[in-house]
């Protein structure tokens, strides 16, 4: 069971990950925010903030801080914290994506060579610069982004 990632319309691109794989996407476009916010972003998947209600809440006070402090686009943070899976991006939120990942304070996570998909069929993952494609099309033809 995993996450197939693709463009709403026929003919699409598309490339399956598990959640792991999506994860990793997000906590490296997370990065391009600023180390700090990426490191803050990676520890969602901690037990101690899943596990522990006060933890939890301190998780999204600081969240909503740093936020707040990086200036950060609601339209950006929706893709970080969407669901893992049955989500739809507007081609608005694609967007926004596509700048954070250009414009960040990290944009040469742009050019990452990192892999994301299922690694025993290297050669069906997808790598940053084809997220960067999907992300481009979705919001130059108004198309979401979905991911199931």
């Amino acid at each position: 069971m995993g996450i197939t990632i693709r463009g709403d319309w026929k003919g699409s691109p598309e490339w399956d990950m598990g959640y792991a794989s999506f994860f990793r996407l997000r906590r490296d476009i997370a990065y391009t925010v600023s180390k700090e916010f990426g490191d803050h972003y990676a520890d969602i998947t901690s037990a101690v903030y899943i596990l522990n209600k006060k933890k939890c809440e301190e998780y999204d006070k600081t969240t909503d801080y740093l936020i707040k402090k990086y200036r950060l686009k609601k339209r950006f943070v929706d893709f970080l914290y969407a669901p893992d899976s049955g989500y739809r991006l507007s081609p608005m939120k694609c967007l926004a994506v596509l700048h954070q990942i250009a414009y960040g304070n990290d944009s040469a996570n742009a050019e990452n060579e990192s892999l994301y998909g299922y690694m025993a069929r290297p050669d069906s993952c997808m790598k940053m610069t084809d997220f960067i494609d999907l992300l481009a099309t979705c919001s130059s033809t108004k198309k979401y982004l979905i991911w199931y």
